[in-house]
């Protein structure tokens, strides 16, 4: 039997079901069509500005729980390694870290989008292609959670420990998960008013496959309303900026030569699924 490789949300590192040499093969007998997403260049080289679909009182801007998108990622890097794009060569050469940043201004009560997006468990009724979610080891809030994410005949499931602050002390809430060789830089102390260990620099065992780290953090915020909706519909003073930053670095390079295509996509459809989970469940 051929070896499986070992992958990543709680951190015991993400088995990939399929070897990496089965994917490569399947996939160059599939044809797959991907939409770039407009992007331009920032001043960091590998960070990406995405544009959001224009919408009321939406805002999108770019350079960073989750998963969502990867596999979605996997097919155009299998191509990428089967033609020789660069970083194809197998070598050990480590990828880039690439950040990407998505935001919206939504007419709902922070208190309220923090919670949803806090339960984890849920993700599984509502993000694109997450087939199982689940949490472990909790304080007051979840601080480990498995996902199980699928595409076309791919499926994954990793695990990430989970930090919950619903207010960092400057009137921010965070939500974070983190995988991999990488850690979260919430202060120690911060983290313990919410009952999570001391040393917040622990890292979970080396991932084996497409990550070599992935950080996912969502922070909510109370903001004025925007102008243009005082006095109409959905006014008041209860709106607040959610904000999706996801920071990855792929084991390799040929990878993140690929996802530069669909990543900005796949994190804006993201967040576009937390805010549609918003407006069904509040009616607005």
């Amino acid at each position: 039997m051929p070896p499986r490789h070992t992958l990543l949300v709680p951190p015991s590192a993400t088995r990939l079901l399929i070897p990496r040499t089965s994917i490569v093969r399947s996939l160059s007998s599939l044809t797959t069509t991907t939409t770039t997403s407009n992007t331009t260049s920032s001043h960091h080289p590998h960070q990406r500005r995405i544009s959001s679909p224009p919408t009321p009182v939406t805002t999108t801007t770019t350079t960073r729980p989750y998963s969502s998108w990867l596999l979605s990622a996997v097919s155009s890097a299998a191509s990428a390694l089967n033609n020789g794009s660069p970083g194809g060569g197998g070598g050990n050469n480590s990828a880039p870290e690439t950040v990407l940043r998505a935001r919206r201004i939504l007419p709902y009560p922070s208190a309220h989008l923090y919670n949803l997006i806090a339960d984890v468990s849920s993700y599984s009724q509502f993000l694109p292609h997450c087939s199982r979610s689940v949490t472990k080891t909790k304080t007051k809030w979840p601080a480990r959670g498995d996902l199980t994410v699928g595409w076309g005949p791919f499926t994954e499931s990793y695990s990430s420990r989970v930090y919950c602050v619903p207010d960092d002390g400057q009137g921010v809430g965070i939500v974070e998960a983190v995988s991999g060789n990488a850690s979260t830089n919430i202060p120690a102390t911060v983290l313990q008013q919410f009952g999570y260990q001391s040393s917040p620099s622990d890292t979970t065992e080396k991932m084996e496959g497409l990550f070599e780290s992935l950080v996912t953090r969502w922070t909510v915020r109370n903001v004025p309303a925007p102008k243009k909706s005082q006095g109409g519909e959905g006014a008041g003073d209860n709106w607040t900026e959610v904000a999706l930053s996801v920071r990855f670095k792929f084991a390799s390079p040929a990878l993140g030569f690929a996802v530069g295509q669909l990543a900005g996509q796949k994190v804006d459809e993201m967040v576009a699924a937390f805010e549609e989970r918003a407006r069904r469940t509040w009616r607005r």
